[in-house]
């Protein structure tokens, strides 16, 4: 489980530094379309890896508030499992989006 959670943080940080680094360089440009253009994907894959995280996150919390009342350790991993298969999955599959939308 702690691997896992390293994982997920690291993923996490990661992504953030992407986004981060992104807004910082299209802002750099001196074409202003261009810049602009990157600045809004940006932007937007920012929105949606924090939506993503919300979403995450409160599975999270929601899985640990019901354990006490059932107190299932298998469902409970299961749970935790599937929760963090959907995080990676949707970082993967959000990160391959955004960096479709460079033009190289």
């Amino acid at each position: 489980m702690k691997n896992s959670m390293k994982k997920i943080l690291l993923v996490s940080a990661l992504v953030i530094a992407i986004a981060a680094s992104s807004v910082l360089g299209a802002s750099a440009f001196s074409w202003n379309d261009l810049g602009n253009q990157y600045e809004d994907n940006a932007e937007e894959y920012a929105d949606q890896i924090e939506q993503l995280v919300e979403e995450v996150g409160q599975g999270f919390e929601d899985n640990a508030e019901q354990y006490p009342s059932n107190p299932d350790p298998e469902a409970y991993m299961d749970t935790v499992k599937e929760l963090s298969n959907k995080f990676l999955s949707g970082i993967k599959s959000l990160t391959e989006g955004y960096l479709k939308t460079f033009r190289f």
